[in-house]
């Protein structure tokens, strides 16, 4: 729980390269790679990876070797990229810095003006507890508290959703003609044309 890092494998040579500092070299200024636990990945625009580690949100922009902390999202939980954008959910203690208004616990971040934008308060699902994240086309599955929903980003509206037995639902993914979901320690699926 307390150590962690990122790092990367170079399919072609197969050489692994760990961009985890040294703990000889202590406390420098500048932002370096993460100590923590890497919880998420996901790619960017210019060949940046975007990272939450230990609920903090990071980017590495490899065409420059800089590291970079996102100050304004705070407790992240998970993430993933599609074209353009880039969508974190927050866990159970997500904020927003400055006077951001809560929303449903979804942050979009368009890669083409670096511009933030909060999806609303949707009633009956819990705000800022988004801990899994799918893209389905132009749309997201989003899991969160006791519930999982397709959502359009772009309109901000919930197209579908259910309520769920489970705490946290931890991944989701779709494959095979079927959304596939974990919680509780147990697999879950439902047929796809059931869902649109």
């Amino acid at each position: 729980e307390s150590s962690g890092g990122l790092g990367k494998l170079d399919l072609r040579t197969r050489r692994p390269t760990s961009f985890t500092p040294s703990l000889a070299e202590g406390q420098s200024k500048g932002t370096k790679p993460p100590r923590v636990p890497v919880v998420a990945m996901a790619s960017g625009a210019a060949d940046d990876v975007w990272y939450v580690a230990r609920y903090a949100l990071g980017r590495y922009r490899s065409r420059d070797d800089q590291w970079e902390f996102s100050p304004d999202l705070q407790h992240a939980a998970t993430l993933v990229s599609a074209a353009d954008k880039l969508f974190v959910g927050t866990g159970p203690y997500g904020s927003f810095r400055g006077d951001q208004p809560a929303g449903l616990g979804l942050r979009t971040l368009s890669f083409k003006d670096e511009q933030w934008r909060t999806f609303p308060a949707i009633p009956g699902l819990p705000n800022e507890q988004v801990t899994a994240l799918a893209v389905d086309g132009h749309n997201l599955w989003v899991g969160g508290k006791a519930y999982i929903a397709l959502v359009d980003p772009e309109q901000d509206k919930v197209l579908r959703f259910a309520y769920v037995r489970a705490r946290r639902v931890e991944q989701i993914q779709v494959g095979g003609g079927c959304l596939w979901a974990q919680f509780d320690k147990h697999l879950f699926k439902a047929p796809l044309t059931a869902s649109h």
